[in-house]
Formats: C-alpha cells, structure tokens, sequence
C-alpha cells in the first residue's frame, strides 16, 4: 500500500463533502490520549510512525465490547478482529495483527457477519483478497453506515 495514494485519497475523502462518520479518526483528529489508547489495545507504535487513519475510539465502548477496528499509520496497518465464524457472537476473544504496508496490494470491506444470534458483530475485512476477520464499524449496536461509505471509499481508491 502506497502511503501517498493513502493520504491522497483521505484528503479527496474530506474535500468529497461525504458525511463523516464520528468513529473514524483521521492524522488531526487523534490528539495524544487518543494514540495512547490506540497503543494500548493494538500495540506500541513507534514515535516515528505518524498514524493517518483509526476506527472506534476505545473510550466509547461498552466493556471493550466494541474493540475491534483498524490503525493504519504511513508504516503499517494494526488491527484488532474478531474471527468470522458461525460462533464467534458466543466468544469474546479479539486477535491482534501488524501487518506492514509494503505487504498489502489490496484492502476492502466485505460482508457483515453470519454469526450465531442477531446482534452485530462486525463486517469481513479483506487484505489481499483474503478475510482476515471481523471488524465493527462504529460503536453502536447497529453498524455505522457513514464508517463503511468512507472506509469503501479510501480502499476503492486504493485499490486502483
């Protein structure tokens, strides 16, 4: 993934007028408590990585329930997901990824979950035309439509 291409298409993303989603955070929206948390949950980031992109604020969730969602900085996207299987609604458990961009040809949002119950657990993300797992968009108990148009917006853009 080219970070050029990335900032380009986030700064077309703002200049779009699209409605901007309030779970998704961009370089000037994450002041340094922000980057702390996102440390803690995903992982040390190095002081020399500047973070470009991050969904789901930390604070807003209910007992970490919500913690899934990605980082992406101008070295390396981290991500916190939640396995897409059947019964992944029944299990708390969240894997930790780093993956480098020098790794990542392709990136998009897939289907929401087919897990288990009815409540939402988050939708496919897919590196490289394989899904990684389960991502929530947004913090709320219903997915956050605004999140998934401007995510699907910067990888399309990405993608080209």
């Amino acid at each position: 993934m080219d970070t050029t291409k990335l900032k380009k298409a986030i700064d077309t993303l703002k200049a779009s007028g699209v409605a901007h989603s309030d779970s998704l955070y961009f370089t000037e929206e994450i002041d340094s408590k922000l980057r702390e948390a996102i440390e803690k949950w995903y992982a040390p980031i190095p002081q020399n990585e500047e973070i470009l992109l991050f969904t789901n604020k930390i604070g807003k969730s209910f007992f970490g329930y919500f913690r899934t969602g990605i980082c992406i900085t101008n070295a390396a996207l981290y991500c916190r997901l939640q396995a897409d299987t059947f019964l992944s609604s029944l299990t708390l458990n969240r894997s930790r990824k780093i993956i480098p961009l020098t790794e990542i040809n392709t990136i998009s949002i897939g289907e929401h979950d087919h897990c288990y119950g009815t409540s939402y657990e988050g939708h496919q993300l897919i590196i490289n035309g394989k899904v990684v797992g389960l991502i929530r968009m947004g913090t709320s108990i219903e997915y956050d439509e605004d999140m998934i148009n401007e995510l699907t917006e910067i990888f399309n853009a990405l993608n080209k």
